[in-house]
């Protein structure tokens, strides 16, 4: 298969419909945020956008949401789980992970390679992208499990995959063995980190059909993030991709969460 080019996909896709329960506002940081509302939309719809009315720099406001909603994931560099997104991270020198270059992304679920994977994630961004890169694919894998084969979604569903952990994120393991659609339909995927080595010829056919589907225009949507805005997106339902950046100034925060009140979530 022939490589993906994000920026096509982004152009030939339709913009996100959300109904109007998807998008809510806060207007100024005292103000106490409807825990019960977000917890509502997000498990009926999986995407949440939280206009804030006031700027903010500082992950105050995300923090204090997702504490509400649930618990948040921690990463391998330390017990910080507030992570930035820009050129370099959050001190303009780390290089190691691709939320902090400035490449496009390919559809993909957040830590596929985590034993535990979090069932959401939130954005914040404080400056969107000027030059208009940095645009945002998702995919609503509820949707796509409805086009794949019946031989292909018995492989995905019941054959393990081999998902080596990025050495930026390395903890105790190299690899972990699971299946990239669990039987409530959850899903785990990042093309890159599969070991393609050990994979049997029904799951190479599987994922061949499944890369397609995931980067079909007909099945993508677009989403542009404007600055003060926090987007709640469910992470096991909803592959995302993001295209190039083109402004270094651009920068999101990102917290990944764990929740108990969607208890389908493996």
């Amino acid at each position: 298969m022939s490589a993906i080019d994000i920026e096509d996909v982004y152009e030939y896709s339709q913009p996100i419909r959300l109904p109007q329960m998807c998008f809510q506002t806060l207007d100024f940081p005292e103000q106490a945020v409807p825990s019960s509302l977000y917890k509502h939309v997000l498990n009926k719809m999986g995407v949440l956008i939280v206009s804030l009315s006031y700027e903010e720099d500082s992950p105050k406001t995300l923090e204090k949401i997702v504490a509400l909603l649930g618990e948040a994931h921690t990463h391998s560099t330390g017990n910080d789980a507030v992570w930035h997104i820009k050129q370099g991270g959050s001190k303009g020198n780390e290089a190691l992970a691709r939320s902090h270059k400035l490449s496009e992304f390919v559809l993909h679920t957040d830590c596929s390679y985590e034993k535990q994977v979090p069932d959401f994630f939130a954005l914040h961004c404080i400056r969107h992208d000027r030059f208009e890169g940095g645009k945002n694919l998702l995919v609503d894998c509820s949707t796509l499990i409805q086009h794949l084969t019946p031989e292909s979604f018995e492989a995905l569903q019941n054959d393990p995959v081999e998902i080596i952990v990025p050495p930026e994120f390395k903890r105790d393991i190299e690899s972990i063995n699971a299946r990239v659609i669990d039987q409530n339909f959850n899903v785990r995927y990042r093309k890159e980190i599969l070991k393609s080595e050990v994979l049997t010829p029904a799951l190479q056919s599987a994922l061949e059909e499944f890369e397609r589907l995931c980067h079909s225009p007909v099945l993508n949507r677009k989403l542009e993030l404007k600055d003060n805005q926090i987007l709640f997106l469910d992470n096991k339902r909803y592959l995302h991709a993001r295209t190039t950046i083109k402004d270094k100034d651009r920068h999101l925060m990102r917290i990944r969460f764990f929740t108990d009140f969607n208890k389908f979530s493996n």
